[in-house]
């Protein structure tokens, strides 16, 4: 929720000028006229886009995250948390089960002001565990990661090509930064380097497609980088974490059809959706397995709870022994199902066949 509103007096006066200026821009120009018109007789607000997201999201049984800004102390966010029609529709995407998560203000980047805003939106619903982005993708490795990580934060999702959507770094899954150490560590003392909370990075972000304040991506060409990225993903078994922000839904005019687009092309392969919240703690659960594999036998101890759980054994191997009984092999896949917590799983794998040597004397010239 970036922005709720496109318009006000003084924005439509700042922008009339420019535009007059710009009156060869034909399409652009009587596209925005219309808009501030329509604006001043029917106070419509084109970046308000809740009923037409809910729409996209019950056509297509998905379950978003909103990432909200609650920010009181500068002027962040053009939208108050406290207004009567935002409380509104915040009730309804917190029933419908979908996620909110802190939108951080810019100046974040490198101040702790973490707390009192995770509250805000801990007390908004009713949950411990709060993800974050960072508002327009503003982040430092080196700061920001460790202020996350000392606030709790479950995970934050701020990591994206800011110019174009692709895979930053080259990373199509989720990550954890490692923690700065600014001490000796102790000899035999084992220290966990990495941070507590996880990094989800946005692989496709509609905002990448405004160009400038007249031009856009066009639609053909925002079409085949998507499908670009959604074959590159699969062919890594990665995460696509796609955003589609409130303001990109006025400001791109084809974002409601890129959208049914994705899912169209997502719908042609074997995929596993949830909020943002949802993917943290999978990954989080899936992490907590301990996989331990010596002469031939494999441990697997699940702490938590799994109702499904897809494992593979590398290599030429085959299963002599499994003890448990609501698995699937296929070739070396597992596909385990409704796992208790605290359950021990112990695999133990066929000697192979040895084959009879050589006789070194057939080599021997008589």
């Amino acid at each position: 929720i970036d922005s709720l509103k496109k318009w006000d007096f003084k924005s439509i006066l700042k922008f009339s000028i420019i535009d007059f200026f710009n009156f060869y821009r034909i399409s652009f120009f009587f596209q925005t006229f219309s808009s501030k018109i329509k604006y001043l007789l029917t106070n419509y607000e084109e970046y308000w886009n809740f009923d037409k997201i809910t729409e996209l999201e019950n056509q297509y049984n998905l379950l978003s995250t909103y990432f909200l800004g609650v920010d009181t102390h500068k002027d962040s966010f053009d939208y108050d948390i406290d207004g009567e029609d935002l409380n509104e529709e915040l009730s309804k995407i917190l029933n419908k089960k979908c996620e909110i998560a802190l939108l951080a203000p810019e100046y974040s980047v490198k101040e702790d002001i973490y707390a009192s805003q995770k509250k805000i939106i801990s007390d908004l619903t009713n949950k411990t565990k709060i993800g974050v982005r960072q508002q327009n993708s503003e982040y430092n490795s080196k700061v920001t990661a460790e202020l996350h990580d000392k606030n709790n934060f479950h995970y934050d999702s701020s990591q994206y090509c800011a110019k174009i959507s692709g895979f930053k770094n080259g990373i199509a899954s989720g990550f954890r930064y490692f923690r700065k150490i600014n001490y000796e560590i102790p000899e035999g003392d084992i220290i966990n380097f990495s941070l507590n909370h996880l990094e989800i990075p946005v692989i496709f972000a509609a905002g990448t497609l405004v160009l400038s304040r007249y031009k856009v991506v066009p639609e053909e060409e925002a079409k085949q980088l998507v499908r670009k990225l959604i074959s590159n993903t699969k062919d890594v078994q990665g995460l696509f974490a796609f955003d589609f922000s409130m303001t990109s839904f006025a400001n791109v005019k084809y974002s409601e059809n890129l959208f049914h687009y994705i899912q169209k092309e997502l719908e042609k392969i074997k995929t596993y959706h949830d909020t943002f919240e949802g993917i943290a703690t999978w990954i989080t659960k899936r992490d907590d397995v301990f996989i331990r594999e010596k002469n031939r036998r494999i441990n697997i101890y699940f702490p938590h709870y799994f109702s499904h759980f897809t494992c593979r054994i590398l290599g030429d191997h085959k299963i002599a022994v499994i003890d448990y009984d609501d698995v699937k092999i296929v070739d070396n896949y597992l596909y385990f199902h409704n796992i208790p917590s605290d359950t021990n799983i112990t695999i133990i794998l066929e000697v192979p066949s040895v084959t009879k040597p050589i006789n070194e004397e057939s080599f021997v010239d008589e």
